[in-house]
């Protein structure tokens, strides 16, 4: 993302998902697990349904208990809410709970870096008037 926006290497990660509008890489992940585990556990196929049941039951001793350990732990899920399905994992809801952890302080952060972008790649230009608006 960084050399996408060409911004200097020195960039704060946190502005990153903000100015892309995309979810930190962290929770990014941890959706794609969650869906992987539920699909996992919703397939027809038996093997695919035990194996990834017997992970779970072995929690920290297999790769898909240790992930559903932290999933349930990152997000506050319960196990029966993961393995019955009855969560939403859809985008938005990631979403939504990460904006919901940003600071103010960040958004402003941003929001400065995002016009400093627009300046820069000419999107936006200072106006001649006396007020000093920023026009489009």
């Amino acid at each position: 993302m960084i050399r996408v926006l060409d911004l200097p290497r020195a960039t704060h990660n946190h502005l990153l998902p903000l100015l892309s509008n995309n979810l930190p890489i962290y929770d990014e992940k941890g959706k794609r697990s969650a869906r992987f585990i539920v699909t996992c556990l919703c397939s027809d196929n038996n093997l695919v349904k035990s194996a990834v049941n017997y992970g779970i039951l072995a929690r920290c001793h297999s790769v898909v208990g240790s992930n559903v350990m932290f999933l349930t732990r990152r997000y506050a899920w319960s196990l029966d809410q993961l393995v019955s399905g009855q969560l939403l994992l859809r985008n938005a809801d990631f979403m939504s709970r990460y904006l919901s952890t940003v600071t103010s302080d960040k958004t402003r952060s941003t929001h400065f870096a995002m016009e400093l972008l627009c300046l820069r790649e000419h999107s936006w230009e200072f106006s001649n008037n006396s007020n000093n608006n920023m026009s489009f």
